[in-house]
């Protein structure tokens, strides 16, 4: 999640309740979930489990929606609102699609070599105040103890 974007703003400000589920990649941050480097215990071995499973969930539904959808594997160069538009279009149309039953076996777009792209932030953890890593590392141990 790019740090100019508004969900950004908004879940860093409060104004919006949430959580987001990253990668480990991402920073640290007090709505984000990300896997832990080393799990220390059952509850955060359970919470790993969780985390990777749902983010693999998330990139094969995107795996499935680039293969269908040939706009959504390359470059989109339009104003930022309109490819928006086009990620929720081809969502509704998947959707459709599965209401009807419709097998998922799509042709790859031309010179796909079967690697999914990867669009993360790649940051430290470090990054950032100690405060706010220390804020985040707090929020994700109190999941890990009321879910896991």
């Amino acid at each position: 999640m790019a740090r100019t974007s508004s969900l950004y703003t908004q879940l860093k400000t409060g104004e919006l309740q949430g959580v987001v589920l990253g990668d480990s990649a991402y920073a640290a941050e007090t709505f984000l979930l990300k896997p832990l480097g080393a799990p220390k215990n059952e509850k955060e071995t359970r919470y790993n489990r969780a985390a990777c499973g749902a983010r693999a969930k998330v990139e094969h539904c995107f795996g499935v929606l680039k293969r269908q959808f040939h706009i959504l594997h390359g470059e989109c160069r339009y104003e930022p609102r309109r490819p928006c538009e086009i990620i929720v279009m081809c969502c509704i149309l998947r959707n459709m699609a599965i209401e009807q039953k419709e097998a998922e076996d799509y042709d790859p777009p031309p010179n796909y070599d079967g690697e999914e792209e990867e669009d993360y932030i790649c940051t430290p953890d470090e990054e950032g105040s100690k405060n706010d890593v220390a804020r985040a590392k707090a929020f994700m141990q109190k999941i890990i103890e009321e879910y896991f």
